[in-house]
């Protein structure tokens, strides 16, 4: 529904009533209750690191019980440590998926899918990923040199660009808080909901940081 040119009126003036600065010691509450939040999160809890980064196999399998029988982690973790496979971790990805974290090892997704197909009436490798652990620690440290180097070239353009160092500082602690708070927030969906960082979400914290200054 359109508004009138009455009504437009009356928004723009209530809108220059509100005195936003007077708020400003609200925005800083909020900002540091989720700085504290997200870095006691971190400091506990850490990130949860996906293949991207430790290094492993990762296989996505689509099991459905026998009759009588039961999915869930304890009997999955019970029929791959019958054929001794090692696993790092069990979780569950949707409605009959789980994903399984395992060491890397030649045909690992071949010995899941065995190992769980005389447990399960149905063991379907629905996806297979593989990583080694050389490649994460490298992915890794050109993570952090790219944060680095982009925190150093935005402040010495802002710097450049105003003529003082104090705006780039201002530029790169903003890029800080903002990335303080997305590790945070994923630092809290990995502990209580699995959640993983991995390669695409280097990408979205450097979009993130990149908005952070074009903004």
């Amino acid at each position: 529904m359109l508004m009138s040119k009455k009504q437009k009126t009356k928004s723009n003036e209530l809108m220059k009533q509100i005195n936003f600065i007077k708020l400003i010691p609200l925005y800083f509450s909020i900002s540091g209750i989720a700085l504290a939040i997200g870095i006691f999160s971190l400091v506990v809890w850490k990130v949860r690191p996906a293949i991207d980064f430790t290094g492993g196999s990762l296989v996505e399998i689509e099991l459905q019980s026998k009759e009588g029988g039961d999915v869930n982690e304890g009997t999955i973790r019970s029929a791959l440590g019958d054929k001794e496979v090692e696993v790092n971790s069990i979780q569950s990805a949707g409605e009959n998926r789980w994903l399984i974290r395992t060491k890397m090892a030649e045909g690992i997704d071949k010995n899941v899918q065995v190992a769980l197909a005389e447990k399960f009436s149905k063991a379907e490798v629905t996806r297979f990923e593989s990583i080694g652990p050389a490649l994460g620690k490298e992915l890794l440290s050109k993570t952090f040199f790219g944060i680095s180097l982009s925190s150093l070239g935005i402040l010495l353009y802002v710097a450049y660009r105003f003529g003082g160092g104090k705006y780039g500082v201002c530029a790169v602690l903003a890029m800080i808080h903002d990335s303080l708070v997305v590790l945070g927030a994923f630092s809290l969906l990995g502990h209580f909901y699995g959640a993983e960082v991995d390669a695409l979400f280097v990408t979205a914290l450097l979009t993130i940081l990149s908005f952070c200054f074009s903004i």
